[in-house]
């Protein structure tokens, strides 16, 4: 089984940060800020960030020459081997397969499985991308960037939702 790996560092830290380099003077500046106002500014800011790569395809650079955030959208190649079995390696509809295999025990017995093929999007299948091509920081192949399981729901809802217009860049 793997390890969940978990954040060393939360917001809290950040502000603690924040409040040691910025605010170290008890008298009012304007950097001054309390730690609620503090994580409002930021969960604001994060959001608006997140609404525009969603919705307006928008490649977020990192400050510090630390990569860029961004979805790019790819299709797959349906290819077959001689004996008709399916190569490529499409996302299981697990759903859809057990509905089948209760409803058929010998598609169960044979491990039919039914894939998805994205119809909606035209065959296109996104993905968040994380580019470290352009950082410039040492071993930067050990770094990885998870984006958070509701930025994932977000697009998901808006590319099964017939309105959304939003077009991404071919990886």
């Amino acid at each position: 089984m793997k390890e969940r790996i978990t954040g060393d560092y939360g917001i809290h830290d950040y502000f603690k940060y924040y409040d040691s380099i910025y605010c170290e003077q008890k008298t009012f500046n304007a950097y001054n800020v309390g730690e609620k106002l503090y994580k409002s500014i930021i969960r604001d800011f994060l959001g608006e960030v997140n609404d525009n790569i969603i919705h307006n395809n928008f490649e977020f650079k990192l400050p510090s020459r630390l990569g860029t955030l961004s979805i790019k959208k790819f299709k797959r190649e349906f290819k077959t081997d001689e004996n008709g079995k399916i190569i490529t390696k499409f996302p299981v509809d697990w759903k859809t397969t057990k509905d089948l295999w209760e409803k058929n025990p010998e598609a169960k017995k044979n491990k039919k499985l039914i894939y998805h093929f994205n119809h909606h999007t035209s065959n296109f299948e996104f993905k968040f991308k994380y580019d470290k091509r352009t950082a410039n920081f040492p071993s930067k192949n050990v770094y990885m960037f998870k984006f958070p399981r509701g930025m994932k729901r977000t697009l998901a809802a808006n590319l099964k939702n017939p309105k959304f217009k939003g077009d991404f860049f071919k990886l």
